[in-house]
């Protein structure tokens, strides 16, 4: 809310990230935009998934050092973690939320590719099941799958966005198509 953004904040050691109800791509989308964000302050990014609707972050992902589960600066008894707390709930926001999404806005999709490509670092377990869904659904090896967003992402009270017209899509697959290799 307006008068959280106004309060002083202290000069932040670390961000806290907390995972929550949002939906997962949603969710994985934010926490790049802070990493990149802690990577430009030089500060850890440190993850929350206690409330997280999609299980354990490191049930899926393996992304150290770009983020880690488990303050660095809290640990072996001693707390010099100064937060900058990132969270979302309902309508609500803490400060920090309004840090990263300030700053998300003036990277570009280069930077914040880099950083996903990092943080997209599958654990066996998760690569396991992707491979087993895979061959069950009787998927192409060589294939790309494109989400395409119609839903609350660009309509109606919780629209976030505008709609990404279809043709943008269609020559992203074809650049891609295009690409050696």
């Amino acid at each position: 809310d307006a008068y959280a953004q106004r309060q002083p904040q202290p000069r932040a050691t670390c961000l806290h990230f907390w995972l929550g109800s949002w939906g997962f791509g949603s969710e994985v989308n934010n926490l790049i935009s802070a990493a990149v964000y802690c990577q430009s302050v030089d500060i850890p990014c440190v993850i929350d998934d206690s409330e997280w609707n999609s299980g354990k972050w490191e049930d899926y992902f393996i992304c150290n050092p770009v983020a880690t589960v488990g303050c660095p600066l809290s640990k072996w008894g001693r707390n010099n973690c100064v937060a900058c707390n990132v969270r979302r709930m309902g309508v609500t926001a803490t400060p920090g939320w309004f840090t990263v999404s300030a700053h998300a806005k003036v990277v570009n999709m280069q930077e914040k590719a880099v950083t996903a490509r990092k943080i997209w670092n599958l654990t066996p377990w998760a690569l396991n099941e992707i491979e087993f869904l895979n061959t069950d659904l009787s998927v192409p090896e060589q294939s790309i799958a494109v989400h395409v967003r119609r839903g609350d992402k660009v309509t109606g009270p919780t629209k976030e966005t505008e709609a990404t017209p279809i043709a943008t899509y269609a020559n992203a697959v074809r650049d891609v198509l295009s690409v050696p290799g």
